[in-house]
């Protein structure tokens, strides 16, 4: 004799009460915003990978950033970088990078200038891609070369110094 058992959802057999039902469709509700939100920001993500600053990591930094601490965002001594080439207070700094440059040849005397300057020359493209904003940089290959190579030994000369004041 064999036995059958009829299996039945439970949805089936015990009506809903109207605030079960009114629970179920708010929660539809959420559930769907959730889902435009995701689709709205899977929107915004697309955008952004067909813009000009996917690939950028160096910007200049925004005015009503700026304005609102106008010290935190201006070099006072030294500029790294070509955001702030016109800024004429800061040119008598450009001395102390070249002297930087000139201890750094010294020490590596089997390496000249034209070397280094040949060498940022290669990567001078992939550099440049790293600005947000390269029509605002200028044009001109030499002088951002030369910036390069000033800014570059700057980076290095502080990293050793204060290697050697750890080391201490």
């Amino acid at each position: 004799m064999a036995h059958s058992i009829e299996m039945t959802s439970i949805d089936d057999q015990i009506p809903l009460l109207p605030q079960t039902e009114n629970d179920e469709i708010e929660e539809g509700r959420k559930v769907d915003h959730l889902i435009n939100i995701n689709e709205r920001i899977d929107e915004m993500f697309e955008d952004l990978d067909n813009s000009s600053i996917k690939s950028c990591t160096i910007f200049e930094v925004n005015v009503w950033l700026r304005e609102s601490n106008p010290d935190a965002y201006t070099p006072k001594m030294v500029s790294i970088g070509p955001y702030h080439k016109k800024n004429t207070q800061l040119g008598p700094m450009k001395k102390y990078k070249l002297l930087y440059l000139r201890r750094f040849l010294q020490r590596n005397e089997r390496v000249d200038v034209k070397r280094y300057i040949s060498e940022l020359e290669k990567v001078k493209e992939k550099v440049l891609k790293c600005y947000e904003d390269i029509e605002k940089l200028g044009n001109d290959s030499h002088e951002f070369c030369e910036m390069l190579c000033l800014m570059v030994v700057l980076w290095l000369s502080l990293f050793e110094s204060v290697m050697e004041h750890i080391q201490k």
